[in-house]
């Protein structure tokens, strides 16, 4: 019987995707090297500057099945690798009544929700008591703080035996004659000058500190215009997000329309908010194809040992962990002699 060799994994780029990647290639018996021109803290990364919500039900709203097939799959990942990462509390999507129509329009496009009244909403969030009269509880959702995760999972990654060159860029001669040797891009746009298929979405995220409001779990406040999720953090922190815009702009300062945008929003959601302190404004681009799909594949015949994992637009905390299983696994099958 034919056995799997030895192989080496260099991963391009130690965001989200990368991070996971490595811990399948591990586990799957490789060496895994990673790759990564930032320094450690990657705080310009796309995975740096995100919500970090887990929430495949409520993304079905605006993505289509194969979205929900990777969350789904992904959550149950990230529940049995890093439970201690995860807050599972559900979330709440909230309208104000002259919105009703957008929140009916939400629940015919997503499922595993419950209608809520006024009376359930102050049982699950008792600082929004009065303040909206009906509303939709998924039960199912989970979420993280990016900032926290991305040092566990580096962590974890190295006590698996992984290799970190960070403020390095990977250079291909050092392995060309390794046998058994794959690369994975998961670059973002880092990989665009190479793909003509890749665009950056601009999103950006406030963060505040508010001792008038405390929330259990992330809420979305929808709005013909401008909807938002807040999500509670340790410390009455909040991270509010996220404008989506179609602009390459790479700058990290958030623009006075958004910022005006998303506290306003911030304010209609609860008025203590009125009081909040600003503790961050940051913008980041994130890489996604024109149908906002992931990029899952083997490169062209001429690369016949380099993949890649890209365009994970606003969903790379949902869907990472499955994507970096299922090309593990094919390259593990590749190998098979």
């Amino acid at each position: 019987m034919s056995e799997k060799p030895k192989f080496i994994i260099i991963i391009k780029g130690a965001g989200i995707a990368g991070l996971w990647t490595a811990l399948f290639a591990l586990r799957a018996g490789a060496e895994a090297e990673i790759y990564d021109p930032q320094p450690e803290e990657r705080a310009n990364a796309c995975s740096y500057i995100s919500g970090g919500m887990l929430a495949p039900y409520c993304e079905r709203e605006a993505s289509d099945e194969t979205i929900f097939a990777y969350g789904i799959e992904s959550l149950d990942l990230w529940k049995m690798f890093f439970p201690e990462l995860v807050t599972m509390s559900g979330a709440l999507i909230l309208s104000a009544p002259k919105d009703y129509n957008r929140l009916h329009a939400f629940a015919e496009q997503t499922q595993g929700y419950e209608k809520v009244n006024g009376a359930r909403i102050a049982e699950l969030e008792p600082d929004l008591a009065g303040r909206f009269t009906a509303g939709l509880y998924y039960p199912n959702e989970g979420f993280l703080e990016p900032r926290k995760a991305l040092p566990a999972i580096t962590e974890a990654v190295r006590k698996a035996g992984g290799i970190f060159h960070f403020e390095t860029y990977f250079d291909p001669e050092l392995h060309k004659d390794h046998v058994n040797t794959y690369i994975v891009d998961c670059t973002g746009l880092g990989a665009k000058r190479e793909r003509n298929d890749l665009r950056g979405v601009r999103g950006e995220i406030i963060t505040v500190r508010c001792e008038e409001v405390c929330l259990s779990r992330p809420v979305r406040l929808l709005h013909p215009r401008h909807p938002i999720y807040v999500i509670p953090r340790p410390d009455r922190r909040f991270t509010v997000g996220a404008t989506s815009i179609e602009n390459e702009n790479a700058s990290p300062f958030v623009t006075v329309r958004s910022a005006g945008e998303l506290l306003t929003r911030l304010f209609d959601l609860h008025s203590g908010f009125a009081e909040a302190e600003i503790l961050e404004m940051t913008a980041g681009l994130r890489p996604a194809q024109f149908n906002h799909l992931p990029i899952i594949e083997k490169r062209k015949a001429e690369k016949n040992n380099e993949y890649a994992i890209n365009g994970l637009y606003r969903h790379g905390w949902m869907i990472a962990p499955a994507l970096a299983k299922k090309l593990i696994i094919q390259i593990n099958e590749n190998l098979i002699v």
